[in-house]
C-alpha cells in the first residue's frame, strides 16, 4: 500500500509491504506535493 503521510502542502510518501502474515515493512520516501483529484474531470 502506498499512502501520503502528513498535512499541508508537502507530504511524505510511505510504502507498506506485507512480509509475512504478521510482519510488515515500511519505506518512507522524500517529500511530495499531492494534487487533489477533481470530481467530474477525466484524464
Amino acid at each position: 500500500m502506498v499512502i501520503p503521510v502528513g498535512s499541508g502542502d508537502v507530504q511524505r510518501m510511505k510504502r507498506i509491504t506485507r512480509v509475512s502474515e504478521t510482519e510488515f515493512s515500511e519505506e518512507v520516501f522524500d517529500n511530495f506535493s499531492f494534487v487533489p483529484m477533481l470530481s467530474g474531470k477525466k484524464a
